[in-house]
């Protein structure tokens, strides 16, 4: 696959819906997680996402740089929006 595109991904219900290169993840695109709807918004080089936005819905916002999937470097993590009741009473 080449140029713009969406793809899911049927094994997991994952999507991607951005720029590919040689069948993979490249240029600006939206990952969005099957399991949990968390996505991932952002520059991505060789299938990997270099950096952009993870979000994570009741729990946490990360913006910053990735290496391999996790965040690295320079970020920031945002828990703003974090729904403490699923934790319980404290």
């Amino acid at each position: 696959m080449q140029g713009e595109g969406y793809y899911v991904f049927k094994k997991t219900g994952d999507a991607y819906n951005g720029s590919w290169f040689a069948g993979k993840k490249h240029g600006q695109g939206v990952y969005v997680f099957g399991a949990d709807s968390s996505s991932m918004d952002g520059k991505w080089d060789n299938g990997q996402i270099l950096s952009g936005t993870w979000i994570m819905p009741n729990y946490a916002v990360y913006t910053g740089e990735f290496n391999l999937g996790r965040p690295t470097g320079a970020g920031k993590f945002d828990f703003s929006n974090t729904n403490l009741t699923q934790f319980g009473s404290y």
